[in-house]
Protein backbone atom coordinates (compact mmCIF):
# COMPACT_ATOMS: atom_id res chain seq x y z
CA UNK A 1 0.00 0.00 0.00
CA UNK A 2 1.10 3.30 -0.79
CA UNK A 3 2.09 5.84 2.19
CA UNK A 4 0.33 8.30 1.13
CA UNK A 5 -3.09 6.23 0.07
CA UNK A 6 -6.26 5.81 2.50
CA UNK A 7 -6.42 3.41 5.09
CA UNK A 8 -9.34 3.05 7.48
CA UNK A 9 -8.29 3.43 11.09
CA UNK A 10 -10.39 1.83 14.02
CA UNK A 11 -10.98 5.47 16.29
CA UNK A 12 -10.94 2.68 19.26
CA UNK A 13 -8.33 0.62 18.85
CA UNK A 14 -9.60 -3.54 19.17
CA UNK A 15 -13.31 -2.29 19.24
CA UNK A 16 -14.16 -3.14 15.47
CA UNK A 17 -14.36 -1.68 11.81
CA UNK A 18 -18.13 -0.55 12.71
CA UNK A 19 -19.67 2.44 11.14
CA UNK A 20 -19.22 4.49 14.62
CA UNK A 21 -15.36 3.12 15.36
CA UNK A 22 -13.61 4.03 11.67
CA UNK A 23 -11.75 6.70 10.05
CA UNK A 24 -9.99 7.37 6.57
CA UNK A 25 -6.16 7.95 7.51
CA UNK A 26 -3.09 7.85 5.56
CA UNK A 27 -1.69 4.44 5.36
CA UNK A 28 1.27 6.07 7.28
CA UNK A 29 -0.51 7.91 9.65
CA UNK A 30 -2.03 4.01 10.24
CA UNK A 31 1.01 2.45 10.61
CA UNK A 32 2.33 5.31 12.97
CA UNK A 33 -0.43 5.41 15.04
CA UNK A 34 -0.82 1.70 15.37
CA UNK A 35 -2.74 0.72 18.40
CA UNK A 36 -2.66 4.22 20.26
CA UNK A 37 -5.96 5.95 20.89
CA UNK A 38 -6.49 8.91 18.55
CA UNK A 39 -5.42 11.09 22.47
CA UNK A 40 -2.35 9.10 22.64
CA UNK A 41 -1.82 9.47 18.90
CA UNK A 42 -1.73 13.23 19.04
CA UNK A 43 0.37 13.98 22.49
CA UNK A 44 2.98 11.75 20.70
CA UNK A 45 3.02 13.75 17.80
CA UNK A 46 3.35 16.63 20.06
CA UNK A 47 6.36 15.19 21.84
CA UNK A 48 7.84 14.43 18.66
CA UNK A 49 7.72 18.09 17.65
CA UNK A 50 8.88 20.03 20.68
CA UNK A 51 11.67 17.68 21.16
CA UNK A 52 13.01 18.63 17.51
CA UNK A 53 12.26 22.01 18.37
CA UNK A 54 14.55 21.85 21.08
CA UNK A 55 16.94 19.96 19.07
CA UNK A 56 17.07 22.97 16.60
CA UNK A 57 17.18 25.86 19.21
CA UNK A 58 20.16 24.23 20.57
CA UNK A 59 21.88 23.33 17.14
CA UNK A 60 20.83 27.42 16.65
CA UNK A 61 22.69 28.34 20.00
CA UNK A 62 24.90 26.24 18.76
CA UNK A 63 25.59 27.74 15.27
CA UNK A 64 24.75 24.50 13.73
CA UNK A 65 22.81 24.22 10.48
CA UNK A 66 19.31 22.73 11.24
CA UNK A 67 19.37 19.04 10.21
CA UNK A 68 16.76 16.97 8.54
CA UNK A 69 15.53 19.65 6.37
CA UNK A 70 14.89 22.47 8.63
CA UNK A 71 13.21 20.70 11.18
Amino acid sequence: AHRDGPSLDQIVPGAGYTCTNVQLVTTQANLSKSTLSCAEYVQLCEQVYFHHQHLRRRRREEGAAPAGGGW
